[in-house]
């Protein structure tokens, strides 16, 4: 049974909302998990919602990826986090979301899901300290990048492990 052109749009908007909602859902569980107590990184947060991300890109499209991405940002910070996180979490999401993309198109069949997560939780990392260095005016923040190298090291590698547990048919059952 061949879609319509509504139809699919339909669909298409209805699994991004779907993975949007996910997202959201998987930021809020991470706001109730004591972390700091784990890893006593300020700010830390393992990047569950970035599952998503990367199986929007895959399934849905890279634009769809990306605005699903800005706007768990917007929203999570908002309702979870406070207005203040949202230049720190978007400047962390671009810079991840620069890697997924950069990596799809340069390494897509070299690189797997782990290698991928880590990649994306260090520059994601790195997008949080470069913001955090520009608004306090003072580039000595980066010190702190060790510890949260090993943390993005740990977290990306559970991403990952999660990513690519989850069937190919999810992936690249697109939506046409």
């Amino acid at each position: 049974m061949t879609q319509t052109s509504s139809s699919r749009k339909t669909r298409f908007i209805a699994e991004s909302a779907s993975m949007l909602l996910l997202a959201l859902a998987l930021s809020y569980v991470e706001s109730l998990i004591p972390i700091s107590t784990l890893i006593p990184l300020p700010g830390f947060k393992p990047g569950l919602a970035n599952i998503v991300t990367v199986v929007a890109f895959y399934r849905l499209s890279p634009l769809a990826a990306a605005l699903i991405s800005v706007s768990r940002v917007a929203i999570s910070s908002l309702l979870f986090s406070g207005v203040t996180t949202i230049a720190f979490s978007l400047s962390g999401a671009v810079l991840s979301f620069l890697v997924l993309l950069i990596c799809s198109k340069l390494f897509k069949d070299k690189i797997g899901f782990v290698g991928l997560s880590v990649l994306m939780a260090l520059f994601h990392n790195i997008g949080q300290l470069l913001c955090a260095a520009a608004v306090i005016g003072n580039s000595s923040l980066f010190y702190y990048f060790p510890a949260l190298g090993i943390a993005a090291l740990l977290c990306g590698c559970i991403t990952g492990a999660v990513l690519t547990a989850i069937p190919n048919k999810i992936y690249f059952g697109k939506v046409s």
